[in-house]
């Protein structure tokens, strides 16, 4: 038992866990009202790999894209910043299987 709890453990301290994942899109959720307030706004239909939508308030715009491929795509849109992704983004493309929210404005 005493194994199992230290396991827990440190997978609560790794960065990349999908516990550590999940904390900070609660967090996210909470800091920016678009996405629970705001008006879904599908963005770009048409592609069959890549999932993406605009939340937006009249203050604040949020596009959250997420890569349904196993490939890198690209990605090209204009935002302020990036709040959070599941990988390490890089401008211009999707990596496979990458979550990420931006902040529009």
């Amino acid at each position: 038992m005493r194994i199992i709890k230290n396991r827990m453990f440190q997978r609560r301290k790794r960065s990349d866990s999908i516990l550590t994942w999940y904390k900070n899109l609660a967090r996210v959720r909470k800091t920016y009202p678009a996405l629970t307030e705001g008006e879904l706004v599908p963005v770009n239909e048409s592609d069959p790999c890549v999932m993406s939508f605009v939340r937006k308030t009249k203050d604040q715009e949020i596009l959250i894209a997420v890569n349904l491929s196993e490939e890198e795509i690209k990605f090209e849109y204009k935002y302020e910043s990036m709040i959070l992704s599941s990988v390490d983004h890089e401008d211009g493309k999707l990596k496979p299987l990458e979550a990420s929210i931006f902040l529009l404005k």
